[in-house]
């Protein structure tokens, strides 16, 4: 669906090629170079090391797909989205009316701050049943397909929509893949991401405390309430980092393995 040139990563570049990405940083405009003074690139910016999560043994995306790369001129060249006056608007529509408020909203206003400059609006909620989207069926439950939700949404968007992102429960799939976590396309500028997998109790029963019966209930309610505050933390954490991933898309950026 997305389309730009780019070439497979097959190893991790160099301070050498990441200046070289970029061209020549003095023609960089002043707000941008200024990302690049007193920094060690080494450092600071390419990617080495492993997984920072708890789990030491995964390694990130690029690591693990061959995934495309994509250098400044290489952007220039591909013919970017403009961003007109008229059309400076990100939607982020949530698609489940299961959804808590308090969630959505600090979506909204980390991409508000991510997004400077443009307009960022959380519509009210939905429900992806009423659009008649199409779903696979997995032995644990259903998947939604991320396409068909993209299309059916892209005739919904208003005027001055720049993205209109789609955010569900259920999980997700796509034609070619067993599950996504999200999508995005460059040229109709729409999205879609998951919380299904994001959430630390998708697909597993209650936590079981083995001395139910003997702990005392404010201890055990004080346990319960500890946990949960957690896990929602954790589902934020990264559901923040996925939204503003798959938006970054439809501004006609593929996966960038040169910075931070």
């Amino acid at each position: 669906m997305e389309s730009y040139s780019a070439t497979p990563v097959v190893k991790l570049p160099n301070k050498k090629e990441c200046e070289k990405a970029l061209q020549d940083l003095d023609k960089l405009p002043t707000r941008l170079k200024i990302a690049f003074i007193q920094e060690d690139i080494d450092a600071h910016f390419t990617r080495k090391k492993l997984f920072s999560g708890s789990d030491q043994n995964t390694y990130e995306w690029i690591f693990k797909h061959e995934t495309k790369h994509q250098t400044l001129a290489q952007y220039h060249e591909d013919g970017p989205n403009a961003v007109y006056s008229d059309q400076l608007k990100i939607y982020i529509k949530p698609q489940d009316h299961t959804l808590s408020e308090y969630f959505l909203h600090q979506l909204t206003n980390y991409a508000k701050a991510f997004f400077h400059g443009m307009r960022v609006i959380l519509l009210p909620s939905g429900d992806w049943r009423n659009l008649k989207i199409g779903t696979y069926e997995k032995n644990y439950g259903i998947q939604i397909d991320s396409s068909d939700i993209m299309e059916k949404t892209f005739y919904k968007m208003p005027d001055d929509t720049y993205t209109y992102m789609n955010i569900v429960k259920d999980d997700l799939s796509r034609k070619g893949f067993g599950y996504v976590i999200g999508v995005s396309n460059f040229k109709s500028r729409t999205g879609v991401f998951s919380t299904a997998r994001y959430d630390p109790d998708w697909r597993k029963s209650d936590y079981e405390y083995e001395d139910d019966e003997v702990a005392e209930e404010e201890v055990l309610n004080m346990c319960k309430l500890v946990k949960k505050q957690s896990q929602f933390n954790l589902l934020l954490f990264r559901s923040i980092k996925v939204l503003c991933h798959e938006i970054v898309h439809t501004f006609c950026l593929p996966h960038c393995p040169y910075y931070e």
